[in-house]
């Protein structure tokens, strides 16, 4: 029946599946430290938690570290974090509103945000080359806008898979005649992914130009898959009636 933890800011690391499956814990407060801290695999996943206040020097959270935190509506992110695991939020489908990450983090691995309610994410630039994997913001389906810094240097091409909604994809670049290279594909179900529009609706290409040191944005298009269904009699027939 434990409902709430408050940890001292001495504890360093809270271990694999430390809290997983707790049907009760409802709210985590973390103090702050003064050493780097860690979230270790499984430690709060299929929990009840519903507010989750993160130490300023936390640096990593492992694989599927609130995984399926159904009833989990807020994540402070004003942290030291450097690498969000595998599935770490994958599945906390009441966090909404607006996700801004910092520009510590240089991995978000595959899954991380996948199946969440975020309609808004953004990455704040930085020195370190960011990494995101496959599938991390996949099937957010209120996701409508995501902001990408200048620094990233590795983009699955299935970051986005499933999340339906998505209207924009603006990309800070900091370099001066940066081009698209390896911009991700869409996926959706009754649709074909034709390619990224600049606001001109002229389609993008690897040798399309970036705004220089400013922001450009993209959109998606889709083309609606279209089927031809046939209709045979099998030695009947067919009338017309008016």
């Amino acid at each position: 029946k434990l409902e709430k933890v408050t940890l001292p800011g001495r504890v360093v690391a809270i271990g694999n599946s430390a809290f997983a499956g707790d049907a009760s814990l409802k709210k985590v407060i973390w103090e702050d430290g003064n050493y780097d801290q860690e979230i270790g695999s499984n430690a709060f996943a299929k929990t009840a938690l519903v507010e989750f206040t993160f130490p300023k020097r936390l640096k990593t959270m492992d694989y599927r570290a609130f995984f399926a935190c159904k009833n989990l509506k807020s994540i402070q992110t004003n942290t030291m974090i450097t690498s969000i695991g595998e599935s770490a939020f994958e599945g906390c489908i009441k966090l909404t509103g607006a996700l801004e990450l910092p520009s510590t983090v240089t991995y978000i691995n595959s899954n991380a945000f996948k199946n969440t309610g975020f309609s808004k994410i953004s990455i704040a630039d930085g020195y370190d080359t960011l990494t995101i994997g496959y599938e991390a913001f996949g099937k957010c389906l209120n996701l409508l806008e995501v902001t990408l810094p200048g620094r990233t240097k590795t983009l699955s091409e299935s970051v986005f898979k499933a999340s339906a909604n998505l209207e924009a994809l603006h990309i800070e670049n900091i370099q001066e005649g940066r081009t698209f290279k390896n911009l991700p594909s869409g996926y959706m179900e009754g649709y074909t992914f034709e390619g990224w529009l600049t606001s001109d609706g002229d389609a993008v290409t690897t040798t399309s130009e970036m705004v220089s040191k400013g922001v450009s944005t993209v959109y998606p298009q889709w083309i609606a898959e279209t089927y031809d269904v046939y209709f045979y009699t099998n030695g009947g027939s067919i009338s017309q009636t008016s």
